[in-house]
């Protein structure tokens, strides 16, 4: 036999003579022909392309129809989601040798997103064309993630499918097998969905001494005892396929003399395999390995500390139990290890004499930008001397930002971000303490209240008492000037918000003691306090934390009430109570504190209308004014006193015309008046004045269309715009005007399936989708146009179904599921489909009358 016996690589057609079955091939096949769904995950060249190959045509001969797609031939980083989407279409079209005008297909079905035309697809095409029952293959699955956008749906639709099968025999004929380096998880990474947990998994391992001898008959008569080379052959490869293949076509031309068997594999793999495996490994096994390990994983530090521990216990006989968790999933998805009764050991001993203690140690060293001090820290016991500062830890943290690391990297640019966060306060106190304080504290004029009875010359006590002015007002302004400047670069760095509030909180305390120095005047300390009480309400904010926040916008608002009840001419206090009180309604109304929201948005308005009375000309009081009209309309809007809510709102809208008319250019006005006419549509509607409220709609879509024309981009000009269009189908349609609602719902569709198909994962979009799909299906049902009602409901039954799984408890969802199920069962010519969803239907709604009694 010569070494073409032999197939290091790619696909083994289901003729050649070197395939080894395995246990897997009869599972795999015996699951497929019973119609089970299977998936083979596993790593690299151990066989799963050539197992499909061999499968399909073992199925084929059974009279079972099989598609094989290819994802890596599909998708790359600039491939759309509908060309994806479309080229799955194709795929199986072509696969399967159709006749059928996909183009055409995918023209008339733009309106559905792309997993919804491919579920269209297989089920009004693939599975009327095809009566026998049929098996789709998804080869290199593990491809998904050079695409740039997520296909959690994808594989959703399949288990989906897989569901089906419950309700409806025709889904019996469908199976699928996925393959791929890859894990169940890696299949649908959303965690708040379903996770993928169907079919059988199939475990594909490498060949035993028994399964090899079909290799044995690829040696040639030079060899004396072929077993012992084949045994030989399996200790170094561990039986990898790839390997296997790859030393038995070297040595296949070998002459190997009785007894010389382990010597001469020996020789061979270390010269031909391991020695200078950088330069020689042409097939790029070896490194395929490295990629994914160095390249291919956010996690390279964290699969190299693993493997580490693998090969530790690797090479003293001990053991590392196998756990599961995704880490160690992903390592063994390298090939590099494999996990053997419960335990995780190297694959080969080829692997261990490659990827040694000093390749981790080199590759370690290269990852991490920071390894010299790392290790150093390390073995100096956490000595802060050797943590990152400055530009070094710029770049550290920006190395980090897409990677997972180990523990002790956590912990190390922690301690380092720590200790600079520390150093950088410390230097801009120490700066404000150098400016304002160096000169008080070497007089010693903390102590001045002391030393002015001691002081018995006038003169001498009011030199002194000048020198502590100009102190002071040095002090307050290095605070100023530059705790806040610091606050406001803290304030755009990571995880500083507790810094940030104890930089304001530590400004107090400084507050506090320069207004110790009697200078008469402490309306500029107060003011400071009050300033930075602000800070700290806005600092408790952002994490959540609203009753410190509340706390800290009251005592800000009490001492800028103190300063201007003291000075009640001075417009910017003036101002600053009114942004103070207007804070606080803010935060009352997010804790649903109506009541007390509506006495600050008062008193808001109160201070804000006297400062533009005073200056009608000034158009950021006009602003701020409007502003208050807004506050106020709103929350007499939430009390439902809709009278009072739409004076506000046209008081409102009056100031904004104004400004807009001197501003036409201004976007933000633009948007601001847009979105203000859409609030009194909404009253006038609630009024039931709908000629109004269409006329105040018209005007808000009008402005919002302009903005999406120059912002097409927009996602939130797009998302005012699709309700704006939702709003005046809606109220067209309560008016009898079916065709004028017809046009606005389906630009309302149009807008919301971009929306979605941008960001599928977010439930809101989804739902407003679904909608979208409920309104077209009712107006068709006005026009008596069935199809069209039959499809709109199914595309809304199939998005409702999903935001069900994913909130099986939320009452509303329940109903509308019911109500969808209900509507199909009216519509559906199949009888046995129409009762099927009308026991859905009342099944729910027997559901929702016991979650009600």
């Amino acid at each position: 036999m010569s070494a073409e016996f032999f197939q290091a690589g790619g696909s083994l057609d289901h003729e050649q003579p070197s395939y080894i079955t395995r246990k897997a091939d009869q599972e795999f096949y015996q699951a497929l022909l019973d119609g089970e769904f299977c998936h083979v995950l596993n790593s690299q060249q151990m066989g799963k392309s050539s197992l499909r190959v061999r499968t399909a045509f073992k199925l084929q001969q059974q009279n079972i129809v099989c598609a094989s797609i290819d994802i890596s031939s599909i998708g790359t980083e600039e491939t759309t989601l509908t060309q994806f989407y479309n080229g799955l279409i194709v795929e199986i079209k072509n696969s399967l040798e159709l006749d059928f005008d996909d183009r055409t297909w995918c023209k008339d079905h733009a309106d559905l997103s792309s997993v919804q035309s491919l579920e269209l697809f297989i089920e009004e095409v693939l599975l009327v064309k095809i009566k026998q029952p049929i098996v789709i293959f998804i080869d290199e699955s593990d491809s998904i993630k050079n695409l740039g956008f997520g296909v959690d749906d994808l594989f959703a639709l399949i288990q989906a499918f897989h569901n089906k099968r419950a309700d409806d025999e025709l889904y019996k004929r469908l199976t699928f097998a996925i393959l791929g380096v890859a894990s169940p998880g890696d299949l649908i990474k959303d965690k708040k969905r379903t996770p993928f947990n169907i079919g059988r998994a199939i475990n594909l391992t490498g060949f035993t001494i028994a399964e090899a001898q079909v290799l044995q008959a690829g040696l040639t008569a030079l060899i004396a005892q072929p077993n012992k080379v084949m045994a030989e052959v399996l200790f170094w490869t561990g039986g990898q396929p790839f390997l296997t293949q790859k030393i038995c076509k070297l040595i296949s031309q070998q002459t190997i003399e009785a007894g010389m068997e382990k010597q001469v594999v020996a020789d061979l793999v270390n010269e031909q395999i391991i020695k200078s495996w950088e330069s020689q490994d042409d097939s790029q096994h070896l490194h395929t390995i490295k990629n994914r390990i160095l390249e291919e994983s956010k996690q390279a530090s964290l699969l190299l500390a693993l493997y580490q521990k693998i090969l530790v216990a690797y090479d003293s006989d001990t053991v590392i139990v196998a756990e599961n968790n995704p880490l160690q999933l992903e390592l063994q998805l390298t090939g590099l290890i494999i996990k053997q009764d419960d335990k995780l050991q190297v694959y080969n001993p080829i692997y261990a004499q490659v990827f040694t203690q000093e390749w981790i140690a080199i590759n370690l060293a290269n990852l991490r930008p920071y390894d010299t001090y790392l290790q150093a820290w390390l073995v100096n016991e956490a000595d802060s001397s050797w943590l990152l500062t400055g530009t070094t830890l710029a770049k550290a943290e920006s190395w980090m930002l897409d990677k997972e690391l180990a523990q002790e990297d956590y912990r190390f640019l922690t301690a380092s971000r720590v200790n600079a966060n520390k150093r950088k306060a410390a230097k801009v106190l120490n700066t404000i303490f150098g400016i304002a304080f160096v000169v008080i504290l070497s007089m010693g004029l903390w102590a001045f209240k002391e030393r002015q009875i001691a002081l018995d010359h006038l003169a001498i006590i009011e030199q002194q008492q000048e020198v502590l002015s100009k102190q002071k007002a040095i002090a307050l302004d290095a605070i100023s000037n530059l705790t806040y400047e610091s606050i406001e670069q803290l304030d755009d760095m990571p995880n500083t918000h507790d810094l940030i509030k104890w930089l304001t909180r530590s400004n107090l305390e400084l507050l506090e003691r320069i207004n110790e120095l009697e200078t008469g005047d402490d309306t500029r300390v107060l003011r400071e306090q009050a300033e930075n009480l602000g800070k700290i309400g806005n600092a408790h904010l952002e994490v959540g934390e609203v009753d410190d926040a509340l706390l800290a916008y009251q005592q800000s608002a009490q001492i800028f009430n103190r300063i201007y009840q003291a000075n009640p001419q001075n417009a910017d206090l003036k101002h600053h109570l009114a942004i103070s009180y207007e804070k606080l309604g803010d935060i009352r109304q997010t804790m649903g504190q109506v009541d007390k929201a509506l006495e600050f948005f008062e008193l808001e308005y109160n201070l804000k209308k006297e400062l533009y009375d005073s200056n009608l000309k000034s158009e950021s009081l006009k602003n701020g004014l409007a502003i208050s009209y807004e506050k106020l309309g709103g929350i007499y809007q939430s009390l439902g006193n809709i009278d009072q809510a739409l004076k506000f709102f046209k008081l409102e809208v009056q100031l904004q015309e104004e400004l807009y008319d001197s501003n036409p250019e201004s976007e933000s006005l633009k948007y601001g008046l847009a979105i203000s006419y859409s609030k009194i549509g909404e009253i006038d509607e609630a009024k039931e004045k709908l000629d109004n409220a269409i006329k105040n709609y018209e005007k808000s879509k009008n402005l919002l269309l302009e903005l999406f024309n120059t912002n097409p981009k927009s996602e939130k000009i797009k998302n005012d715009l699709a309700i704006s269009f939702s709003k005046l189908g809606s109220i067209h349609n309560a008016l009898g005007n079916v065709k004028q609602a017809l046009k606005f719902f389906e630009l309302f569709t149009g807008l919301m399936k971009q929306l979605h198909d941008s960001n599928p994962k977010n439930e809101s979009l989804k739902n407003r989708l679904a909608i979208s799909y409920q309104n077209l299906g009712l107006v068709y049902d006005k026009l008596h146009q069935t199809n069209k009602v039959l499809k709109y409901f199914k595309l809304y039954n199939d998005l409702i179904v999903e935001l069900h799984e994913l909130n099986p408890k939320n009452v509303e969802l329940k109903h509308n599921l019911a109500f969808s199920y209900y509507k199909l069962g009216g519509i559906n010519k199949d009888k046995q489909q129409a009762k099927l969803q009308y026991q859905k239907a009342i099944k729910l709604w027997q559901e929702l009358y016991e979650l009600n009694h």
